[in-house]
């Protein structure tokens, strides 16, 4: 109960529009350095190559979600566009990740697929891959329709799956050949639309990463969950003939 407090919390936090403009301004200095590679594009790929150094392949993401103007999200494409030139002149191991409602999903479709489709075909150009982030349940089918757009064109675009989602498992394998990040999901969504208990979210991701490292698409198993991490060890581990 106590941690479903939290997360409504901190949600409601980040739905404030003063707090969000605070947070962009100050948040480094509170603490949340810790969890960004960089202000601009250049720190951000020093440290991803000293990431690529200890052997890791790294994702980056411009933060920022939620745009309600169409200059900030012309904004935000641009600096993409940057960073994928950037990424392609340091050779650094490294793709990207993209949120829609940065680049116009928030307010026009048509606005954000050409937003993408601009992304998607430079970054096919420098052989770099774009995930793109899933957001909350309101934005989730359109989500998908973009990809599946991007998708007749372009094999170098996939996306996230959350296992909170009750219709996780039968997107997941209308998705059977994009690549897809797994996670557990950070929304509150209600009960209509997504488990509200970790055991049943825990039992599902599991589920789906069981299904997928069984199948031949590239799947990110992306947890902190020291639990889950040793379960989908023992599972490579025991079914490597499958797997590898």
């Amino acid at each position: 109960m106590m941690q479903k407090m939290i997360r409504s919390f901190f949600i409601a936090l980040s739905d404030n529009s003063i707090l969000n403009a605070g947070a962009k301004r100050w948040g480094l200095r509170l603490g949340a350095d810790q969890f960004v590679a960089g202000n601009d594009i250049n720190s951000t790929l020093n440290t991803v190559k000293q990431l690529n150094e200890k052997g890791i392949a790294c994702t980056i993401d411009h933060l920022g979600e939620f745009v309600s103007e169409k200059n900030e999200s012309i904004k935000a494409k641009e600096n993409i566009l940057q960073a994928i030139e950037k990424i392609s002149s340091e050779k650094v191991e490294c793709h990207l990740s993209v949120k829609l409602t940065q680049l116009g999903l928030y307010f026009d479709d048509a606005f954000c697929l050409e937003n993408m489709i601009e992304i998607v075909e430079k970054a096919d150009k420098h052989n770099i891959f774009v995930n793109i982030d899933t957001e909350d349940y309101l934005h989730y089918e359109r989500t998908l329709d973009i990809l599946k757009e991007l998708r007749k064109e372009y094999d170098n675009v996939g996306t996230v799956m959350q296992s909170y989602l009750l219709r996780a498992e039968d997107d997941m394998k209308s998705l059977k050949d994009v690549r897809l990040r797994l996670v557990k999901g950070a929304y509150k969504e209600s009960e209509s639309v997504a488990y509200q208990d970790k055991e049943d979210i825990d039992a599902n991701f599991l589920k789906l990463a069981k299904i997928r490292l069984k199948g031949h698409t590239f799947t990110s198993i992306a947890t902190h969950d020291h639990h889950i991490i040793n379960e989908i060890k023992g599972f490579i581990h025991k079914h490597k003939e499958l797997i590898w």
